[in-house]
């Protein structure tokens, strides 16, 4: 009989190479089990955050006069790394803030980005990882001599 040609013996068909498909077969399992692996070490390098979660505030209208400031106060036991970022609200979706501000904050600790530029139509968006059952998020109008004007609560 030749390696190549199947033979019938006691009613089952054996193919010749069984030796070389089970290696094949074990290379190909390490080599998917590799794949995975950098999969997974791709996926977790690319990720900005686990269990990251967003928030975006209501476009707020801004004399040009006032600071507009969004603020995230931490209220849990945790330090939780948030960025708080100021867009203007005209046009499309913007992909770029014209503040931005990116740190942990400490429990009891508050971290703001302000603008108080010339852009009349503003809203805030806060990005941060973990729980947001410890965060509260607010966006706030400030008159020139600091007072505040207005304060809307994010949920």
């Amino acid at each position: 009989m030749s390696r190549g040609l199947a033979s019938v013996g006691r009613g089952r068909v054996h193919r010749a190479g069984g030796r070389e498909r089970g290696l094949a077969r074990r290379v190909g399992a390490r080599a998917a089990i590799a794949f995975a692996g950098v999969l997974t070490l791709t996926l977790a390098i690319a990720a900005p955050r686990a269990n990251a979660g967003t928030v975006i505030g209501p476009p707020m209208s801004r004399p040009t006069s006032h600071t507009f400031l969004c603020l995230a106060l931490n209220v849990g036991k945790r330090p939780v790394e948030v960025t708080s970022e100021v867009f203007t609200g005209f046009g499309s979706y913007p992909t770029m803030p014209i503040a931005s501000v990116t740190e942990p904050v400490l429990p009891g600790n508050v971290t703001a980005a302000a603008s108080s530029g010339s852009a009349s139509v503003l809203f805030c968006r806060f990005t941060f990882s973990g729980s947001r059952s410890g965060l509260r998020f607010s966006a706030e109008l400030l008159d020139a001599g600091g007072a505040v004007v207005s304060v809307i609560e994010l949920r």
